[in-house]
C-alpha cells in the first residue's frame, strides 16, 4: 500500500509541473467556431502531446483533442474532419519533442475533385516555451481558414490558410 501512495505522488507531482503552452489561435470564414492550439510539455521541458480545444459561437466547447506526441511522429494526426473526411492533417519533418522541427499542415482544398495543398512551419523551442514560425521567419500565433465556396454547392475545402502574429495573443 504504501509503494501505491509513493508511486502516486510522484505521478501526481510530475503531472503538475507539466505545462499548457498556447501555440496560435485558429478561426475561419468557414463556420463561426474558434480554436486554441496548444503544446503540452512534460516536466524536463519536452513536448509530451498537442490539444486543439474548438468553441462554437456561444462559447460552448464542442471538442477536445488531445494528440500523443508518439502519434504525431508516427505518421501524424488528423486535426478537422468533416463529412468523414481528413479536412486538416498535421504531419512532421526533421522533428524532435525536445527541439521541434517541421510542421506540415495538410488540408483538402477541393473536395469534390479530392485535391489538396500544405503549410510548412517550424516549431522552435525558445527557452521554456516553443514558438511557432512561418518558414520565412515570422513568428506566427494566428490562423485563419479561408473557405474555398463553389455556387451553389457552397463549402468544397480550405482555399489557404492565412497565418499572422498578434502580440495581444498570450502564450
Amino acid at each position: 500500500m504504501k509503494t501505491i501512495l509513493i508511486i502516486l505522488s510522484l505521478v501526481t507531482s510530475l503531472a503538475a509541473n507539466s505545462e499548457e503552452i498556447k501555440l496560435a489561435f485558429i478561426s475561419s470564414d468557414i463556420d463561426q467556431n474558434t480554436s486554441i492550439y496548444s503544446l503540452e510539455t512534460t516536466p524536463t521541458g519536452t513536448m509530451d502531446s498537442m490539444r486543439m480545444v474548438t468553441w462554437d459561437h456561444e462559447n460552448k466547447v464542442i471538442e477536445d483533442l488531445v494528440h500523443p506526441s508518439e502519434r504525431i511522429m508516427n505518421g501524424g494526426v488528423t486535426l478537422v474532419q468533416r463529412q468523414g473526411r481528413d479536412a486538416v492533417r498535421m504531419e512532421v519533418e526533421d522533428f524532435s519533442v525536445e527541439k521541434g522541427g517541421i510542421i506540415v499542415l495538410d488540408f483538402l482544398y477541393n473536395g469534390i475533385r479530392g485535391s489538396r495543398k500544405s503549410l510548412k512551419l517550424r516549431l522552435q523551442k525558445e527557452g521554456d516555451l516553443f514558438v511557432l514560425y512561418d518558414l520565412a521567419g515570422n513568428k506566427v500565433n494566428k490562423f485563419f481558414f479561408s473557405g474555398n465556396f463553389a455556387r451553389i454547392v457552397g463549402c468544397i475545402g480550405i482555399k489557404e490558410i492565412q497565418t499572422s502574429w498578434d502580440k495581444n495573443v498570450k502564450q
